[in-house]
């Protein structure tokens, strides 16, 4: 099967919130995230913003591939 990638164009950040935290309402805006939640903390990927607030913690400058396509929820990929 061949797959086709983009880069998405804009900068991400990875933000580390408190596990109670209530997310801000930015992140729901961007064109890509991902929220992941644990019993330790709240984890999301979204679009790169200049601010830090007092109950998260950022990584930025990352960067998004995307698989161009539907994927059926067989697939499996690793990438090395």
């Amino acid at each position: 099967m061949k797959l086709n990638f983009v880069v998405l164009p804009k900068k991400y950040s990875i933000y580390r919130f408190r596990v109670d935290s209530i997310l801000p309402d930015w992140i729901y805006l961007s064109d890509f995230y991902s929220i992941t939640k644990t019993n330790e903390e709240l984890s999301v990927i979204a679009v790169q913003k200049d601010f830090v607030f007092d109950n998260m913690i950022k990584n930025d400058d990352w960067r998004i591939f995307k698989i161009v396509g539907p994927l059926d929820f067989s697939f499996v990929l690793v990438i090395e």
